[in-house]
């Protein structure tokens, strides 16, 4: 059946009363696609913004104060300081690839 369908659809030429049907059929299947993204696109966007918006209400309700870990404090804090305090370079720095100064492993005679 579906067969003989595409048969006379091709036999035939597109005039005038076929021609709408293909157009109305493609313009309600265009109507259902944007119907089905605008019902995603809420969902998405405002149904999940209301959840975040109560589960942060539940959340204020249940703050509270945590221990202060004082020495891991100041230990991070050195760390922050040292981090951030420019390195001293010594005037006369060792010549590290200078290897006529250094010890050698051939025996000299």
């Amino acid at each position: 059946m579906i067969m003989n369908i595409f048969k006379n659809l091709k036999s035939t030429k597109l005039t005038g009363y076929r021609y709408w049907q293909i157009v109305g059929l493609v313009l309600v299947l265009a109507m259902i696609t944007i119907g089905l993204t605008a019902v995603v696109f809420v969902y998405r966007n405002i149904y999940d913004t209301i959840n975040s918006a109560n589960a942060i209400v539940i959340l204020k309700s249940e703050l509270g104060m945590d221990a202060l870990d004082m020495p891991m404090y100041q230990k991070a804090s050195t760390l922050i300081n040292d981090k951030t305090t420019a390195l001293v370079i010594t005037p006369n720095p060792r010549i590290i690839f200078d290897y006529t100064l250094g010890a050698t492993t051939t025996i000299k005679k």
